[in-house]
């Protein structure tokens, strides 16, 4: 229900897509809006977005800036937090498989090891076989990206995120990926 993909339906008063930041239960709160919420339907509606096929795709810059760091043969993964089965979901939908060598879920290890725990930052540049002092990590979270990624010792860039005004640690800020390739290679 979070990836509706119209903009006009967040508008609403029904659907906030920024509500998502600041509850734990984004679904069960939405049931409890239109007063259908059962502990059997809150799990009956979490299981179909775990298995719906959505139609959600990359924008096309975020495609050309991973195809063209994989030609460059740069080791790229996802970390991503949540349900481990809503987020497979999510990746099989945007076919992130064929543009990264890797995907961590981090809640593989358990809720508390989720980011900005530094093990998730660690556990993906390991299956990278990458030191982190090496790696980039690209993010929208000020403190779950950025600040985490930063704590475990790598460098970040934060994506400019229409729900949060800044981030204090990132090491550079762009506004889209179309911006990600120049300040990695020309460091502007």
């Amino acid at each position: 229900l979070s990836d509706l993909g119209r903009s006009d339906i967040y508008s609403t008063s029904l659907v906030n897509i920024g509500d998502r930041l600041n509850t734990k239960d984004y679904l069960g709160d939405l049931l409890k809006k239109l007063s259908l919420y059962t502990s059997e339907m809150h799990e009956r509606f979490f299981n179909l977005y775990c298995k719906l096929d959505y139609n959600m795709s990359l924008e096309l810059t975020v495609v050309k800036v991973l195809e063209k760091l994989q030609s460059m043969s740069i080791s790229l993964g996802v970390l991503t937090n949540g349900v481990v089965a809503a987020q497979k979901n999510k990746v099989k939908c945007l076919s992130l498989k064929k543009y990264v060598d890797h995907i961590s879920y981090a809640r593989e290890r358990g809720k508390f090891f989720e980011k900005p725990h530094s093990l998730a930052f660690r556990d993906i540049c390991e299956k990278l076989c990458c030191n982190l002092q090496n790696a980039l990590f690209v993010g929208d979270h000020p403190i779950n990206d950025i600040k985490g990624a930063k704590d475990a010792g790598m460098k970040t860039c934060w994506i400019r995120s229409p729900f949060f005004l800044k981030s204090d640690y990132a090491d550079f800020t762009i506004d889209n990926f179309d911006e990600l390739l120049t300040k990695i290679f020309n460091g502007d």
